[in-house]
């Protein structure tokens, strides 16, 4: 199989009439390294590369960025379902003391209108790049080829576990408002406060060109290189699957979508150390 992949590769290049016959001589998949990415804008990876010809390499790996934090937000909870909620715990007392017990806000007023979020990070791509280098033995290269990922860049994720949880103890007695505005002004039911959910959506496919200083296999050991570049991941997309809170979205964050529409290429830094296994 390593002959045959050679010859097909060595094919394509004689036919494309890029090399002079003196370099056509070199040997593909002759040699591989490991490459160990430890700071890249695009997180932390590794790769393999052979060299399929004296001035092409290719390049095969994964680079990941994970990162989840906190995004915690305060809303206005609808007065209406308030005074609803009122009304229930004066006809059903008994819903005071469920409240008590499981340690639930026995007024309404008093239920936390923070809204607890988080927002993850899906920056995992795989790679399958190819490296030029213009001269025979030297290391600066350009580079072509795709990254292939996750298609939302963020995930956020949020809920009103408090709220929730008042409201099932009265849906619990035959009080249900899941259909009542729970967030003023937003359209946002109650039955949606524990699915608060939105991404930022790209290309799943990206294609990439950057340049750079070292060589993929390096010419002894263990080599050092660098590369800038970037990929191009579409117009991202800030969205919900919840038809409420895409609405809300549309309404409220028009100049959130459109700066992000301007944001088709996402920059590449990376720093690598490459070491020849053989």
């Amino acid at each position: 199989m390593k002959r045959v992949i050679a010859v097909l590769f060595s094919g394509i290049f004689a036919c494309t009439g890029v090399f002079s016959q003196e370099e056509g001589g070199a040997k593909a998949f002759q040699h591989l390294s490991v490459g160990f990415e430890f700071f890249s804008t695009t997180g932390f990876g590794i790769e393999l590369a052979t060299p399929l010809h004296s001035r092409i390499a290719l390049r095969g790996g994964i680079s990941m960025f994970p990162y989840r934090y906190n995004a915690p937000m305060e809303v206005t909870v609808a007065g209406d379902i308030i005074n609803k909620m009122e009304n229930a715990i004066l006809e059903d007392p008994t819903i005071t003391d469920e409240l008590a017990r499981r340690k639930l806000p026995v007024n309404p007023r008093n239920i936390s209108s923070d809204v607890h979020g988080t927002a993850s990070l899906g920056l995992i791509n795989g790679k399958l790049l190819v490296d030029f280098y213009p001269a025979k033995n030297g290391s600066f290269h350009l580079t072509g080829g795709l990254y292939i990922g996750a298609g939302k860049l963020v995930k956020i994720e949020g809920k009103m576990q408090e709220a929730f949880d008042v409201l099932s103890v009265m849906k619990k007695h035959g009080y249900n408002f899941s259909a009542d505005e729970f967030i003023s002004g937003s359209n946002i039911k109650a039955r949606d406060i524990m699915n608060l959910d939105g991404s930022i959506s790209i290309n799943s496919v990206k294609p990439y060109f950057g340049f750079g200083f070292g060589r993929a296999v390096p010419k002894r050991r263990v080599g050092f290189c660098m590369e800038l570049g970037a990929f191009y991941q579409g117009s991202p997309k800030l969205g919900s699957e919840n038809v409420n809170i895409q609405n809300l979205i549309d309404k409220n964050l028009g100049d959130v979508t459109e700066l992000l529409k301007k944001m088709s290429l996402y920059p590449v830094l990376s720093f690598k150390l490459n070491v020849k296994l053989f």
